[in-house]
């Protein structure tokens, strides 16, 4: 998504310059209007990027005997207007405690604090602390390991190299065509660019920063670096070759890291394919309105030692928002849930209450307590773990408490089970939070 909101941000830009170097008629600004409202219904972070458009502007009117102030202004007004209205739809309803809601924003007295927190953690991202080593190990392991598509790989590299210097030598052949943008106005924007769109994360108190989230600031930084590399290009022969030299260098250097990546999205697959029909085998027909009460993933898709890569791809189990859409792709069925054991709220006679907040799919057919919580009864829930090696483990009893006011709950479905498989099932003791 936060791809998508860039490839959005990128036409409203081009509709920008479009607009200020001629002529438009009311359609262009629709369309600015209606892409800028676009950008942060996919995702709001890249949406900040539009506070850097009046210095985009700037940079493409520098030709111009006169500064077009009318259709710029016009331009920055239909984009921001779109923003605004999104905002406004925003705040009037979400409800509170969510992700972005007024009381999960940083406190203004928090907010040197959260700056110095949060930039700690953009630094470790931006300097891909072992996350680089790591992925250009695995992407070297997965060339050596594949003769073939290290051959067309290399090939791909060197088309690519192939057709950046024709272009090169078409755009230096066309020195009649008129100063272009200021480089100094595009440096600017593009290292706005770079800083707004990590505004969004800051202002939410607890958000992280997830390798995701450099997406949209690395759209402004790529414009710096081209700015810089033009202007070596055009620079001396020396600083000409070592600017290439340079740059041939990093590109390979990063598309043996992608492809490392790539391997590890491939293990991910994989291993959800193989969880989906272990899970599907070991529950073949749980009963309708079934929550899969996930209590551990102890899989490891990869083992370079290196967390911030190993850990790149977690499970989808393990998060509220994928978990359902995971167990009802693996049935084919959209009358089961999942959710995480680390979420029950309530535990009693009566069954567990869950907090499905944090997911779009409430268990509809189950009681409603209140809010997000919802009570699921003991015959309506399978708990399951995932073992280290893969094995996915049932509990036929949950252990509630300690001491005197321990309780055991036992679990039909699970229990059923346990006659056809007795060693995949266990007794689990359950937090309530």
């Amino acid at each position: 998504n936060i791809g998508l909101g860039a490839l959005f941000f990128l036409v409203v830009c081009l509709l920008a310059i479009r607009a200020v170097r001629r002529p438009v008629g009311p359609g262009t600004l629709g369309g600015i209007f209606a892409a800028s409202f676009t950008i942060p219904c996919f995702n709001e972070q890249p949406a900040a990027a539009l506070g850097a458009l009046p210095l985009l502007i700037a940079a493409a009117t520098r030709s111009m005997p006169r500064f077009p102030w009318r259709r710029a202004v016009a331009v920055v007004v239909s984009a921001w207007a779109a923003g605004g209205l999104y905002l406004a739809l925003f705040f009037s309803t979400i409800r509170p405690g969510q992700r972005g809601s007024p009381d999960r924003m940083v406190a203004v007295g928090g907010v040197v604090d959260r700056l110095v927190e949060f930039g700690e953690r953009v630094w470790n991202l931006m300097s891909m602390a072992d996350l680089g080593v790591a992925s250009l190990q695995a992407g070297f392991t997965q060339l050596l390991a594949r003769p073939v598509r290290t051959g067309a790989f290399a090939a791909a590299l060197v088309a690519s190299l192939v057709l950046s210097r024709a272009a090169r030598r078409e755009v230096g052949s066309a020195g009649d065509r008129g100063p272009g943008p200021a480089p100094s106005w595009v440096l600017a924007f593009g290292a706005t660019v770079a800083v707004l769109t990590w505004l969004p994360p800051l202002l939410v108190a607890g958000s992280g920063a997830p390798s995701r989230l450099a997406h949209a600031p690395a759209l402004g930084w790529a414009i710096v670096l081209a700015v810089l590399l033009d202007r070596a290009i055009r620079a001396g022969s020396t600083v000409r070759r070592t600017a290439l030299a340079s740059t041939v260098f990093v590109v390979g250097v990063f598309s043996v890291m992608l492809v490392g990546f790539q391997g590890l999205f491939h293990a991910r697959a994989v291993a959800d394919e193989q969880l989906s029909r272990q899970l599907v085998q070991l529950v073949p027909a749980p009963a309708p309105g079934t929550v899969f009460a996930v209590l551990h993933d102890g899989r490891a898709i990869s083992q370079t030692g290196r967390p911030r890569f190993d850990g790149a791809l977690p499970s989808p189990l393990w998060f509220p928002q994928s978990a359902t859409p995971y167990v009802r792709w693996s049935y084919r069925r959209d009358d089961l849930f999942a959710l995480q054991s680390r979420l029950v709220r309530h535990a009693g006679d009566d069954g567990v209450v869950l907090d499905f907040g944090r997911t779009p799919f409430p268990p509809i057919g189950h009681e409603h307590v209140g809010g997000d919580e919802w009570r699921v009864p003991w015959g309506s829930l399978i708990p399951i773990s995932i073992k280290r090696d893969g094995h996915v483990m049932l509990a036929r009893e949950v252990v509630v408490g300690r001491g005197s006011e321990k309780r055991v709950y036992r679990l039909p479905q699970a229990e059923a089970l346990a006659n056809v498989r007795p060693t995949r099932t266990q007794r689990v003791r359950l937090r309530v939070e």
